[in-house]
Order: C-alpha cells, then sequence, then structure tokens
C-alpha cells in the first residue's frame, strides 16, 4: 500500500465514523417506530399490548396480554429489530432464541420489518389472525382443564356423600336411634354438586351498630323457619302441600329470581335429605309453577319470580352476602346479571374489562369458559333491551 492509499484509508474512516453513528441512532429510532406502531395498530384491534417484555437484552418485543387472565402473556411478537441484528448468526437469530423462549412457555409470533414497511395494515391484520387462533386454541385447552377439574370435583361429591350415608348408618347402629328417612324414590335419584350447610340461629347481641348498604344482598335461605315442623313421611302427600307451599313461597321470596333445581335442593335438604331425586324435583315444581311466576332459559332450567317482581326490568342484582352464599353464574337468571352488566357499564367499564368486572362482582373468582359465555349472554341481553 502506496502512503497516499493509507492517507485516504485514513481521511475515509475520519469521515465515516459520524456517518455510521448517524445512521445507527437512525436505525434505532425506525426500529421504535417499527415496534410502536404495530402496538398501536393491535391496540386498535382490541388487544392489550406491553412493549420491550424481559430483562437485559435478552427482551422480547411485543408482549399480549391473555384477554381471559391478565395475569400472564398470550403470546410474544418479535420483530426484526436491534435485537435481531445484534445477533451474531442466523441459528442464533432464528433457532436458539425462539427455542428458548418456547421452553419458557412463549407462543412467539414472528413479522419482519419489509412486510411492515410495504403494507403495514395487511401485516397487523395478518398478526391479529394468528393472535386469534391462538387464543382459541388456548381458551380450548383451558376448556378441557376446566372440564377435568369438574369431574374430579363430582366424584368428591359422590365420595363425601357415601361417607355421610355410611356415617349415618354406623351412627343408627350405635346409639340405637332411628335416623332421617330417606325419599321413595323410585324415579332414581342423582348427586347434587353442592351441599347446603345446617342452618344455624346466632344469638341476637345486644348491640348492634348500625352499617348502611348500598346495595341489595343474597343470602340463602332455610325453608324450614316457615313452618312448624317439617315431615319427610309424608312428603308426597296431599294433605301436606300445604306445608310444602309455605317452604316453597319463603324460599322464592326470599330468594327469587330463583333456579328450580336449586329451589329443589332447599326443599329435599330442609328433610334431611342428601340427594334430591326426580319425584322430588317433579313434586317441587309442580307446586312452584301454580303459585309464582315462571321464567325458562334453555338448556339450563326454570326460574321462579317472587311476587314482589312483576317485570323483568324490577329485578336488581345481588351481591352475596357471605361467602356461603356465592352462586355460580348458571344460578342467577340472565335478567338479574344483565343489571349488573348496566351497573358496570354506568361504572365505565366496556369490551374485556366488562366481563371481568361483572364476575368480580359476582364473586367469582376464577372465570371459566362457561361463565364467561353466560356473561356475554347478559351483555346481548341488556342490548335487546
Amino acid at each position: 500500500m502506496s502512503l497516499e492509499q493509507l492517507k485516504q484509508n485514513c481521511e475515509l474512516m475520519v469521515t465515516s465514523e459520524p456517518r455510521l453513528r448517524a445512521w445507527c441512532a437512525w436505525r434505532k429510532v425506525r426500529d421504535e417506530a417499527y415496534a410502536v406502531g404495530l402496538a398501536a395498530e393491535l391496540s386498535k384491534k382490541g388487544w392489550h399490548v406491553v412493549t420491550q417484555i424481559g430483562v437485559s437484552s435478552f427482551r422480547i418485543d411485543l408482549g399480549i396480554v391473555h384477554p381471559d387472565a391478565p395475569g400472564r402473556f398470550l403470546a410474544g411478537v418479535e420483530c426484526d429489530g436491534a435485537t435481531y441484528h445484534r445477533s451474531a448468526t442466523a441459528r442464533d437469530r432464528d433457532k436458539l432464541r425462539e427455542f428458548v423462549l418456547r421452553g419458557l412457555g412463549w407462543e412467539i409470533v414472528r413479522i419482519w420489518s419489509t412486510d411492515w414497511w410495504i403494507d403495514a395494515a395487511n401485516t397487523a391484520e395478518k398478526v391479529h389472525q394468528k393472535l386469534s387462533a391462538l387464543l382459541t386454541t388456548s381458551r380450548a385447552r383451558q376448556a378441557e382443564i376446566d372440564a377435568a377439574e369438574e369431574v374430579y370435583r363430582l366424584k368428591a361429591d359422590v365420595a363425601v356423600a357415601e361417607v355421610i350415608e355410611v356415617v349415618e348408618q354406623v351412627t343408627q347402629v350405635v346409639t340405637g336411634e332411628e335416623g332421617m328417612p330417606v325419599a321413595n324414590d323410585p324415579a332414581g335419584a342423582f348427586q347434587e354438586q353442592k351441599y347446603a350447610k345446617v342452618a344455624t340461629v346466632d344469638a341476637v347481641p345486644e348491640y348492634v351498630a348500625y352499617e348502611p348498604m348500598d346495595y341489595p344482598i343474597y343470602r340463602e335461605t332455610d325453608p324450614a323457619q316457615a313452618v312448624q315442623g317439617v315431615n319427610p313421611e309424608q312428603f308426597f302427600e296431599a294433605a301436606y302441600t300445604p306445608v310444602l307451599q309455605s317452604m316453597i313461597a319463603h324460599v322464592v321470596n326470599e330468594e327469587g329470581p330463583v333456579l328450580d333445581s336449586v329451589l329443589a335442593r332447599r326443599i329435599a335438604r330442609a328433610h334431611g335429605w342428601v340427594r334430591t331425586g326426580a319425584r322430588i324435583r317433579d313434586r317441587v315444581d309442580q307446586l312452584a309453577h301454580a303459585h309464582f311466576r315462571a321464567h325458562e332459559e334453555e338448556q339450563l332450567g326454570t326460574f321462579f319470580w317472587p311476587a314482589s317482581l312483576q317485570s323483568d326490568s324490577a329485578v336488581v342484582f345481588r351481591r352475596p352476602g357471605d361467602d356461603d352464599s356465592v352462586r355460580s353464574l348458571v344460578e342467577i337468571c340472565l335478567q338479574e346479571l344483565a343489571a349488573l352488566v348496566g351497573e358496570m357499564e354506568t361504572k365505565g367499564h366496556e369490551a374485556e374489562a366488562l366481563i371481568h368486572a361483572v364476575a368480580r362482582e359476582a364473586g367469582v373468582m376464577k372465570l371459566a369458559h362457561a361463565g364467561r359465555l353466560r356473561i356475554e349472554k347478559a351483555i346481548r341481553h341488556r342490548g335487546e333491551d
């Protein structure tokens, strides 16, 4: 190399350094604008987007929050920005990084800057479709998990019922006393999913502080309090009808609108029966239909309304008064659930936030897929009204 060539190379290095720094700064700004623009487009489509998830230099460009579980991410969106170009080899960029992320439980959606700069709207729509497909798969997987948990819970309930029956039989043998009679139910009985606790009456304190209530309260009631006594042996006799009518009226007026299966369960428990058979349900339903307004919901059952509620518009949502009075979403009539939707809309909740707000106010700790569908149906019902 001649001295002239060496001089030219030195001059090139001196003059190129500012240009190189300027180019790097421009590239960083462009990459950031690229990710921010994509995040804005996904937000418009209803996704909750968090940028730069992770620590140090190993970060995911965009994290998409799971709509059903705000505490975790549905997927990560990787852009070929600064992090991608800093990787030494294509193997590091395309294989190892994604392998590590998937091993940590991430679903990765990758897009390219060339696609974004050529057609940003279409690229954002493709990402939206991929995220929607991942959400559908996630919900299906969660539905299977919920179904498995429900089967396990039902098996546990059956085991508890069997233990109760054995204990009662052993108690009768040891004490020589007659236990509670078993319902004459040849039509076949099925195991209930929920057991009411034995009703207790607390002593009235000398002084009760006044606590103003801002909203109606729902509490389970004991129908045995409405009559002088119950007689399980006379349950299916015509002479016992007035007693059953009083018990049914007590439950409907205190808890209504109340689902038919819940009403039958209350009456059965008051007579000392663990199981609620078909004959018991038919007997209770017949008397309830004769005296109370009924509204049937397809694939769910019939809700019986108290005399104090003459129209659907008069119903308001009742919060659970205690932990034992938390109702499942299917035990709340659609009109009452729609009233709660209206309350949450008044407070400014909408879209996904509205669904979670309704579930939280109803006392639902974990929103399963079936519960989400129930709330969405209540939202549509309110919109139709």
